[in-house]
């Protein structure tokens, strides 16, 4: 249960998680209150599943660093 707990906390202060939730909350904030129109949220949109998709997963199998 510790190694679990561990992992979260690791993960949650490293930097890529929190540029990651930053740009989510700005661009959430940018498409409600129409910063960006439909066509731009949607490229956005289109480009992270594109990115997400070809991403290789960089955890070792196994579980071991």
């Amino acid at each position: 249960m510790h190694d679990i707990f561990k992992k979260m906390v690791d993960q949650i202060f490293s930097g890529r998680w929190i540029l990651t939730v930053s740009c989510a909350v700005v661009f959430m904030y940018c498409a409600v209150f129409k910063v960006l129109g439909p066509v731009e949220v949607k490229e956005v949109i289109m480009m992270v599943v594109i990115f997400y998709f070809q991403k290789k997963d960089e955890t070792p199998k196994g579980g071991a660093a």
